[in-house]
């Protein structure tokens, strides 16, 4: 699930960023964007690490489900 997440979040960084870098009226608004983006990568991370210390379930709604789909 960590390495889905992590492809999730370089995905989305990487089209914020080159959006950012090519847009000329809105590229503030997408580096922004890109700041949330990581912001919340990294809350969900350390908010995982909590719950793998306190031993209890690493299931999040969706990408669980997707992180058993993919090879």
């Amino acid at each position: 699930m960590s390495v889905t997440l992590g492809l999730i979040w370089i995905a989305g960084h990487l089209l914020t960023e080159f959006g950012a870098n090519h847009a000329q009226s809105y590229g503030v608004s997408l580096l922004i964007l890109s700041s949330l983006w990581t912001s919340s990568y990294i809350l969900i991370e350390m908010g995982l690490m909590v719950r793998i210390w306190q031993r209890r379930s690493l299931q999040l709604p969706g990408l669980s489900d997707l992180s058993r789909k993919l090879p």
